[in-house]
């Protein structure tokens, strides 16, 4: 199979032949953008990957392709070399854990917040960010001049890259005991997966329900928040500042602000991720789905291109400092966005129309333009 892109001034053309006997992770991956970028349906996908007929071309001028594309993940790769896991490859390119918004949503959030820094603000992060041992990567590739935003870009995904990290421990989903809350900076090698989510709860069935657990991300902004403001170590707020870059961005995901309770999922689904968007073996699920809005690439220069073209936030969202009500809103958006038709009550399968997509996309945009202009306040306002 070979994807061609061709530009024909603000158009772009796709022409797409697949041949399903060379068919890969990286050609599968670059469908599945092609249906988020709503540039193919859903049946043109499965044709293309199912091989019902030998050839598939479909043009369309609208919208602009997402040109960079993440690698495929170890297990991908491995999928596709068995034959027998590959009438489900489609499905398992969106399943994952809850990370919120992926990486580029998350570097797109940030590269939107760092247009709307004070020049006093971005020079303190830049300042900062140089502590975090990962910055000569976040730079690499980067002329002087453009180092300063690209690690601020690049640095919005740390909280999730030490989930990959050797030196980091996985101390669960749930807080426990006194390390769970502490702010000690680099020294702390515990993961805080608790630190991505504050989950409200609700029942569309009468389920009974219960609170999350603390901490979490409300209590984790505002302590980070404080802390950049304060007489802290720059060793504590350079990693305060990285953790805010990536929280304040979790929070406007509507899937990290709460937990289903239904008949068949009484424990709640953990923001979706429960819900399953496809019959087993198929992991697809309905947080994938949303984290994966933005696309999949993972090129630093393509987010802050992308994130150029993200419309303005809506007027006075910035003005909101209240980290409680962005949460509640990102709940609402849940109950109101999230789910609704063709997510039905319980853990699915449900099936995605192009529609829900569509809609999903305009409030993922929105969120991310809210979420930049949030974070750039609260930054301003913490390093003024």
């Amino acid at each position: 199979m070979a994807i061609d892109v061709e530009g024909r001034g603000t158009a772009v053309s796709y022409q797409i032949i697949c041949d399903c006997s060379v068919f890969g992770a990286g050609r599968i991956e670059r469908l599945y953008n092609l249906w988020l970028d709503g540039a193919i349906s859903r049946r043109q996908a499965r044709t293309c990957v199912f091989g019902t007929r030998p050839e598939v071309r479909v043009l369309s001028v609208q919208p602009p392709i997402v040109t960079d594309f993440a690698k495929p993940n170890t297990f991908l790769e491995s999928a596709m070399k068995a034959k027998a896991i590959l009438p489900f490859a489609f499905c398992l390119l969106s399943a994952g854990d809850a990370s919120a918004w992926n990486l580029r949503g998350h570097m797109e959030i940030a590269a939107i917040a760092w247009d709307q820094l004070t020049p006093r603000a971005k020079a303190r992060v830049s300042q900062l960010l140089r502590l975090n041992p990962d910055y000569d990567h976040w730079v690499e590739g980067f002329s002087s001049r453009e180092k300063s935003k690209a690690a601020f870009t690049r640095a919005a995904g740390w909280a999730d890259d030490i989930k990959k990290k050797d030196d980091y421990t996985d101390d669960g989903e749930k807080p426990s005991g006194p390390d769970s809350a502490r702010n000690i900076g680099y020294r702390d090698k515990l993961m805080h997966r608790y630190w991505h989510y504050k989950d409200i709860p609700f029942s569309p069935d009468g389920t009974q329900t219960h609170d999350g657990p603390e901490p979490n991300a409300e209590t984790q902004i505002i302590t980070f928040r404080n802390a950049l403001a304060s007489e802290a170590s720059d060793d504590v707020r350079s990693y305060d500042l990285v953790w805010l870059l990536h929280l304040v961005g979790d929070v406007h995901q509507p899937l990290h602000a709460t937990s289903r309770f239904t008949q068949d999922l009484p424990d709640g689904d953990r923001g979706g991720n429960d819900v399953k968007l496809c019959e087993k073996p198929c992991r697809n699920e309905l947080h994938a789905f949303w984290d994966n809005l933005f696309g999949t690439g993972t090129s630093t220069r393509a987010a802050i291109n992308a994130a150029r073209k993200v419309d303005d936030a809506p007027a006075g969202s910035a003005a909101n400092e209240d980290v409680h009500a962005w949460i509640v809103e990102s709940f609402e958006l849940a109950k109101s966005d999230v789910y609704k038709p063709p997510i039905g009550v319980g853990g699915g399968p449900f099936t995605i129309t192009d529609t829900y997509k569509r809609k999903a996309k305009a409030v993922a945009n929105e969120r991310a333009a809210i979420a930049g202009a949030r974070l750039a306040k609260l930054l301003n306002n913490a390093l003024q």
